[in-house]
């Protein structure tokens, strides 16, 4: 991680990419190229803002990670230099384009998403917690053939304080709703959420409106799930019950991510 000056960036303040946690994406540039730069103002916890470049930088070894090039540190904020990935998110891709993704796409794209929060989770000793797993914080290229995990501002190792709820309210598992501990497995049925918006290319709970958040997140923790009758593949019911395992209730019976990337891979390339 290389410490440089403000001038050595240049941010397109009209070419704003989405809001991350903590802070505003930009378009911009860095030694000539293309960068994706977050600025992230000192109205926030000091610590906040040591822990997302500190974590960004621990799995700077995955290539499905996006990649932090710099960071610019400010009396009033701190900036992010980070790998720009033209595609945008799948979340974005998804549900505002009218572009084709067959299942193997979709596969292996699901795939690498897994295989890197795995590699997240067993980085170190007490397994690493992405808490905020989500489509809009994937990111895939034009060709949709690769995926970056993005957005470390709500990463927390294993074993600290984590009983705040962070994270979307629909990706998020029932326990955190109840202020329990976060542990892997919160990671894992946000993924299983993730794994049917890509499958059925909807929103996760689509039909239900926005106002009424805080009564299906009662019905979330009832058993309320998406249906799975919504996925637009024919999708092998090997599949369809691992899904169910990854969001139940009890992360007892979920699997670990590392079994998520298994299953997935056995449905590559069919």
């Amino acid at each position: 991680m290389t410490a440089i000056q403000r001038s050595e960036i240049k941010i397109n303040p009209n070419d704003k990419l989405g809001e991350g946690s903590f802070g505003a994406v930009y378009k911009g540039k860095y030694q000539g190229e293309d960068v994706a730069i977050k600025i992230i103002n000192y109205n926030i916890e000091h610590e906040h803002i040591q822990r997302e470049p500190f974590y960004m930088a621990m799995v700077s070894g995955h290539a499905n990670f996006v990649k932090l090039h710099a960071v610019v540190m400010e009396k009033t904020e701190t900036l992010l230099v980070m790998e720009y990935i033209d595609g945008g998110s799948l979340f974005r891709f998804l549900h505002n384009t009218k572009e084709e993704l067959t299942y193997s796409q979709a596969i292996n794209l699901l795939c690498q998403a897994a295989e890197a929060l795995a590699y997240l989770h067993a980085i170190s000793e007490r397994p690493v917690i992405h808490r905020d797993v989500k489509s809009l914080n994937m990111l895939v290229d034009a060709e949709r053939k690769s995926l970056k995990i993005c957005d470390f501002g709500f990463v927390r190792q294993s074993g600290t304080e984590m009983t705040e709820k962070r994270g979307t309210p629909v990706y998020m598992a029932p326990e955190v709703f109840k202020g329990k501990m976060y542990t892997s497995k919160c990671d894992v049925y946000s993924m299983g959420i993730t794994i049917w918006e890509v499958l059925a290319r909807k929103i996760p709970y689509y039909n239900l409106k926005k106002e009424l958040q805080i009564k299906y997140i009662i019905e979330i923790d009832k058993g309320l799930r998406p249906s799975l009758d919504d996925l637009k593949f024919d999708c092998p019911d090997q599949l369809k019950t691992f899904i169910q395992r990854c969001w139940d209730k009890d992360p007892n019976v979920r699997p670990t991510m590392q079994q998520v990337v298994h299953e997935l891979r056995k449905h590559k390339n069919v």
